[in-house]
């Protein structure tokens, strides 16, 4: 399945500090293609435990079937 075929793709970053606090951050994209990587830049600060970064889109139908 070829990436072109998402559409509404986001991405949801959420940065953990090492106090255990949490930053948010959500990205929208247009098109995401098959032969380029995706750049999201996002603060970082200092003391981080953890990154989770989720992506989620909804597919394209090419047919009605």
């Amino acid at each position: 399945m070829s990436l072109l075929l998402l559409k509404d793709i986001k991405a949801k970053v959420t940065v953990v500090n090492n106090q255990n606090i949490s930053s948010f951050y959500e990205f929208n994209f247009e098109k995401w293609t098959d032969d380029q990587d995706q750049i999201i830049e996002f603060p970082v600060q200092s003391y981080i435990s953890n990154i989770f970064v989720e992506v989620s889109a909804k597919i394209k139908l090419q047919t009605q079937k």
